[in-house]
């Protein structure tokens, strides 16, 4: 291997408690962070979270990327209905 890895992003599977380390995280670094809990998206998208990787995407995959363009283009209201 020659020189150290790089690390482009982190995906933080948290309960509400660990969002406040994931927030440090995000202020404190270049780091790309998503979330690993669907439950958690928008709160952790709040935060300066760049996106989920999802269980229930793979599910309802359209409903997923409705929530994410919607909060994208700061329809913060309709992101919360889904």
């Amino acid at each position: 291997m020659i020189g150290a890895p790089v690390i482009f992003g982190l995906t933080i599977v948290v309960s509400l408690l660990g969002l406040y380390a994931a927030s440090q995280i995000i202020a404190l670094s270049n780091l790309t962070v998503l979330s690993g809990d669907d439950s958690l998206t928008l709160p952790l998208l709040s935060l300066g979270g760049r996106g989920v990787v999802s269980v229930v995407g793979n599910i309802v995959p359209k409903d997923v990327n409705a929530m994410l363009t919607a909060w994208s283009k700061g329809d913060i209201a309709s992101a919360q209905s889904w």
